[in-house]
C-alpha cells in the first residue's frame, strides 16, 4: 500500500478537426500531503497548468489540449481525502491550454511516449512510469523516436518536476511504491519506442467498414 501523498493529475483531450478524438490523463506524486487548504490547492492547480504550458506544452502539438489539473491528498488507504461534508478536499483548475509544438508527422491515436522516473532506491520499488499522450515526428529507420525528440521530451518533464519541487506549497516529486516506499525522483529517462496505451483504447470509438461477399 502506498504511503499518504499528494496526487497531481493532468487531464486533457486530443482534438482533431474541432472534435475530441480521445482523452488522456497522467499524474505525478509528491512525498506527503501538505496542510490542506482549498485556496492553496486551487492556487497550486492553477500554477501547475501554467507550468505544464511552459514545459511539456512545448513538445506537444496544438491538438493536445490540457483541460484540467487536480491537486488532491491521497490517504494511506489509497482514497482521496474528503471534507467533513463528504466532498473531496482538492484543488482543481479547468480551462483549455493547447500544445505549442509545430505540427509534424502524426502518430496513431492511442499511442504514448513512456517516461521512467528514477530514484536513488534500487529495484522496481524505486522506479515509476508515466505515459505522455500522443507523440509526433518522423521515426528513425529502426522505428524509434529520434534521440533529439526523446531528449526534448525528457528535458521538459524534468523541468516540470523541478518547478513542482520549487513550490512553496507542495513537497518534492516522488515515486510512491505500492510496497510502502517513498523515494524522491532524481532523474527521468524517455523511451524512444512509441507505446500502445491500452487504458485509452475506449476513448477512441471504433468504426467499421462493411464489405459484402
Amino acid at each position: 500500500m502506498r504511503p499518504a501523498h499528494t496526487l497531481i493529475r493532468f487531464d486533457g483531450d486530443f482534438v482533431n478537426g474541432g472534435l475530441t478524438a480521445e482523452n488522456w490523463s497522467y499524474g505525478l506524486r509528491t512525498s506527503s500531503i501538505p496542510v490542506q487548504s482549498v485556496a492553496g490547492d486551487m492556487a497550486e492547480a492553477s500554477a501547475l497548468a501554467t507550468h505544464w504550458f511552459n514545459t511539456l506544452g512545448g513538445v506537444q502539438p496544438p491538438q493536445v489540449v490540457l483541460k484540467k489539473v487536480t491537486v488532491v491528498g491521497i490517504d494511506a488507504a489509497g482514497k482521496w481525502q474528503k471534507n467533513p461534508d463528504g466532498s473531496f478536499q482538492k484543488g482543481e483548475w479547468q480551462g483549455a491550454i493547447a500544445g505549442l509544438s509545430p505540427q509534424d508527422s502524426q502518430h496513431p491515436l492511442q499511442t504514448a511516449v513512456a517516461i521512467t522516473l528514477l530514484t536513488a532506491r534500487a529495484g522496481s520499488t524505486g522506479k515509476g512510469r508515466i505515459f505522455l499522450p500522443y507523440s509526433q515526428g518522423a521515426l528513425e529507420p529502426d522505428g524509434r523516436l529520434a534521440q533529439a525528440k526523446a531528449l526534448a521530451i525528457g528535458t521538459e518533464l524534468k523541468d516540470l518536476v523541478n518547478l513542482i519541487n520549487a513550490s512553496a506549497y507542495l513537497p518534492n516529486v516522488v515515486v510512491a511504491s505500492s510496497k510502502g516506499y517513498t523515494s524522491e525522483v532524481t532523474s527521468v529517462k524517455c523511451g524512444r519506442v512509441v507505446d500502445t496505451l491500452r487504458s485509452r483504447r475506449r476513448s477512441q470509438v471504433e468504426q467499421y467498414v462493411n464489405v459484402a461477399l
